[in-house]
């Protein structure tokens, strides 16, 4: 979805997971990542995704994050809309 390599995305979501900005849980040899929303300041959460929304990479990433769930007909991630 991020046209990144898997050590790269890996890499920066120990950053944040270290951070405490999200948790992690692994699921076989899978991780799965959330926004840690009860250590964020109210309202970060929000404006971080507005603020991506607004940025021409993160249209482009939410695109390709939504074309992806659809083509896999996942209904597990809440919706951001």
């Amino acid at each position: 979805v991020l046209a990144l390599p898997q050590s790269t995305a890996s890499r920066h979501l120990a950053y944040l997971r270290n951070a405490g900005w999200v948790t992690g849980t692994r699921r076989g040899v899978w991780m799965y990542y959330r926004i840690a929303d009860a250590t964020l300041p109210a309202g970060l959460t929000g404006a971080l995704i507005s603020h991506l929304a607004g940025l021409t990479k993160g249209k482009e990433d939410m695109k390709n994050l939504d074309n992806y769930l659809i083509a896999r007909g996942d209904t597990a991630c809440a919706s951001r809309k």
